[in-house]
């Protein structure tokens, strides 16, 4: 008799033993949650930034991609919409091979999308009566470029190589210098502000080690005879 009135102790016509349960599982529920609400990344945000930046570019062109915002990641992968491979990393730089609006993704803990306008190739020009410059170099040595055309202003870069940097001089920066590090073949490019789309490039050999220098005396020389 004493067993039988045990197990049917019931509440609101439910055994106690099932409220039990129920209310384990409930507490169970909320610490899971409390647990992912307070080890939640959260997004910070960012904005994608394109260099250079205009409202088109074109194929075969040099784009240097980055983000800011209040706390810049170097885990950053990039997904420029063109089939090619993802990118990871602050400082990218990007090639379009065909035409057409791409979509680029930056995620850095959460996704910024920005579109960008690439136009056919067809201002593309050499530099050859618009770059003076030398065609070989030696590595370790500044290298003078001068562009011959007019320009309120210029911008410089070595195509596929974001991290040599121009000196730039003149009025308008119309002359710069570049330093390559090692030897190679650069292709060193020019935009001129008034013509958009428009640039020129100019193709420098670069020698691995430098020429041995050749001394010559500048005193008397005994001769024997």
């Amino acid at each position: 008799m004493k067993a039988q009135t045990i197990y049917s102790r019931k509440a609101k016509g439910l055994d106690l033993g099932v409220w039990w349960l129920m209310i384990v599982m409930i507490i169970l529920s909320l610490g899971l949650f409390s647990f992912f609400i307070f080890n939640e990344k959260k997004c910070k945000p960012f904005t994608v930034r394109i260099s250079p930046q205009s409202d088109s570019n074109y194929t075969g062109q040099m784009l240097y991609f980055d983000i800011s915002g209040s706390e810049k990641s170097s885990t950053v992968s990039w997904d420029f919409g063109d089939s090619s491979e993802i990118q990871v990393g602050t400082g990218i730089t990007h090639q379009f091979t065909k035409p057409g609006n791409y979509y680029v993704k930056a995620s850095a803990g959460c996704d910024e999308i920005r579109m960008i306008t690439i136009l056919k190739d067809t201002n593309a020009m050499s530099g050859e009566g618009n770059i003076l410059a030398p065609s070989i170099a030696d590595a370790g040595k500044k290298v003078d470029f001068v562009c011959l055309r007019y320009a309120k202003k210029y911008i410089w870069r070595v195509m596929n190589h974001a991290e040599i940097t121009p000196t730039q001089s003149g009025v308008s920066g119309e002359n710069a210098a570049f330093l390559f590090p090692k030897g190679g073949i650069y292709t060193v490019q020019v935009m001129l502000e008034h013509e958009q789309g428009i640039f020129y490039t100019k193709e420098i050999i670069i020698a691995g080690k430098e020429a041995p220098k050749v001394t010559t005396p500048t005193g008397p020389t005994d001769i024997k005879r």
